[in-house]
This record gives C-alpha cells, sequence and structure tokens, in this order.
C-alpha cells in the first residue's frame, strides 16, 4: 500500500488502517471461503483508501448472530461491507484519509 501514499505521519495511520482492515478482510475470506484463491484490490480517491477481497464462499453474518462477522473491521473503517454475485463474495472496506 506504501505504493498508493506519500509518507508522513497522518498518512501512516491511514495506511495501518486500511492493512488492519486488510487482513481482518482476508481472514473473513479465508475462514467463509470454499478455497484460499483470493483477489485482494486496492484503490484510493481523494478522501478514501478502499481494500476489497473477492473469494468463493459464503457472505459473513451479522455480529449478533455468532458466525464471523466484519465487527473488528467496522471498529477500524470508516465504512465497510460485503455483497455476492454468485458464487462469489466480497467484502470491502473504505478509510478516511486523515
Amino acid at each position: 500500500m506504501s505504493l498508493f501514499m506519500e509518507h508522513g505521519d497522518r498518512l501512516t495511520l491511514t495506511r495501518l488502517r486500511a492493512q488492519a482492515c486488510l487482513a481482518e478482510l482476508i481472514e473473513t475470506a479465508l475462514t467463509l471461503g470454499g478455497t484460499d484463491d483470493l483477489v485482494c484490490e486496492v484503490a484510493m480517491d481523494a478522501e478514501h483508501l478502499f481494500v476489497s477481497v473477492e473469494y468463493d464462499g459464503l457472505l459473513p453474518t451479522r455480529p449478533s448472530s455468532g458466525g464471523r462477522s466484519l465487527g473488528s473491521v467496522r471498529a477500524v473503517a470508516d465504512d465497510c461491507g460485503s455483497y455476492s454475485v454468485e458464487p462469489y463474495a466480497l467484502v470491502w472496506a473504505a478509510v478516511r484519509q486523515q
């Protein structure tokens, strides 16, 4: 991710938050996916750094249901979510640049 961002204290915090989100999204995909084949994507616009992971498997559950959820991603990201287009699922997070 350092290729996308300049160095500096405020951008380091953004990068660390995005890396934490990506690690959790990968763990979610590996836990819920039927395979370890993942497609990870990093993008940015003027305000956000986006990370996503596409995999072949189930979507995360709601935090209250006891299954694998995006609760830890929600704690770090400014926005996150998931969606499915059979047979693939995608989890994503957006971190506002500080």
